[in-house]
């Protein structure tokens, strides 16, 4: 939990690109500000290669904070992505801002790279060539495999798309949706080949056509707005992972109420595991407010 500081973000210059492999385990970065006037995003710029692995950012969820203070080019997991780097199996969530190259996962695609396995859910806004996946392609080609973008609109004065703002140099497009409020096109003004638009009720059902990497979110309204959300979330340490089920029997049940409530009174303790499980409000914290929710998903479940 970053506690919506202003981050710097990590390979911050030509000089310093991370070059390197970063690895999420489909953990969740809480209260990113994406700030400074260069390259803004958990990472700034990304590419080249790394023990036989394309170098990039693979398997984290990143939830940014209440503010988001950069003036450059910004990228919810990184500024700028090139020389064959990849993310793969990020998402990303919450507004973003920016100037030119603004893009919800990655900001400027340079010398190719690639985007696949991912999501956007929030508004994003930048003075021009702004995109809910990517902002720009500057040269080489941008390879998009899999990924939507929901939950809010692109602003730019010029060059704007739901999924890619504008393309300079190529983009290969496939199997990638967005809603159908967040634009009216899905790259830089203009319809764009392997780009569905959708609404909110078809994006939620789509995770077996968005590929292996999503699963159908289960737990509705409570996380991503139900949204597909990714297979290797519903694990942890290879403990089958059910949001809200603190005693890991496979359901969650009045048990597991009762568990948090004691754990929240002092009768007892909570593993690392049970801890996660248990944070259904995904903030990084286990309050009588994820108590509430628990309450009310139990309620729900035994309605139906």
């Amino acid at each position: 939990d970053l506690g919506d500081m202003e981050w710097t973000a990590i390979g911050m210059s030509s000089d310093l690109v991370f070059n390197g492999v970063y690895d999420g385990d489909y953990f969740t970065v809480y209260g990113l500000n994406a700030s400074g006037e260069t390259y803004s995003g958990l990472f700034g710029q990304v590419g080249a290669s790394s023990s036989g692995r394309n170098a990039g950012v693979y398997n984290v969820i990143i939830k940014y904070g209440t503010s988001c203070s950069a003036t450059g080019v910004t990228g919810g997991a990184a500024a700028v992505l090139m020389n064959g780097a990849s993310v793969d199996s990020c998402g990303i969530i919450g507004d973003l801002t920016g100037d030119t190259g603004v893009g919800g996962v990655v900001g400027i695609v340079r010398r190719s790279a690639t985007i696949s396995n991912s999501y956007y859910n929030g508004s994003i806004s930048g003075n021009s060539k702004v995109g809910g996946i990517l902002g720009t392609v500057e040269s080489g080609t941008a390879t998009i495999e899999n990924c939507y973008h929901t939950g809010g609109i692109v602003t730019a004065e010029e060059h704007a798309g739901a999924i890619v703002g504008y393309v300079g140099g190529a983009a290969n497009i496939e199997n990638s949706y967005y809603l159908n409020n967040n634009g009216d096109n899905a790259v830089d003004n203009t319809t764009f080949a392997g780009v569905t638009k959708v609404n909110s009720t078809v994006l939620k059902s789509l995770a077996v056509t968005l590929g292996d990497a999503y699963v159908d979110n289960v737990y509705e309204d409570y996380y991503n707005d139900g949204y597909p959300i990714f297979e290797g979330m519903m694990k942890y340490d290879g403990v089958p992972f059910v949001m809200g089920d603190i005693d890991f029997d496979n359901d969650f049940d009045v048990d597991d109420v009762i568990l948090l409530q004691d754990y929240l009174l002092g009768r007892t303790k909570i593993t690392e595991e049970q801890f996660y499980a248990a944070d259904v409000c995904t903030d990084g914290t286990v309050d009588c407010f994820d108590l509430c929710i628990m309450k009310r998903m139990l309620v729900e479940s035994e309605a139906t």
